[in-house]
């Protein structure tokens, strides 16, 4: 996630780094993991939104609004 929060500081809208980012931040949840699932889902849910926002063809947001559901 290191990579992917480097990326964002370049690029606020970069669509693979927000895609990767929600996919990171849903997984917890989806394996019984998080801490916090409500908050989780919540921000991985919006990172998906603004990942599609800029590239609605960025599989992971997709995959990410498919947990989030």
């Amino acid at each position: 996630m290191g990579a992917c929060r480097r990326a964002l500081q370049l690029d606020s809208g970069n669509a693979l780094a927000l895609g990767l980012m929600a996919v990171a931040t849903i997984y917890p949840v989806i394996i019984s993991q998080s801490d916090n699932p409500k908050d989780a889902i919540k921000q991985a849910d919006e990172l998906a939104s603004r990942a599609l926002a800029a590239d609605p063809n960025v599989a992971g947001a997709h995959l990410a609004k498919a947990w989030v559901m």
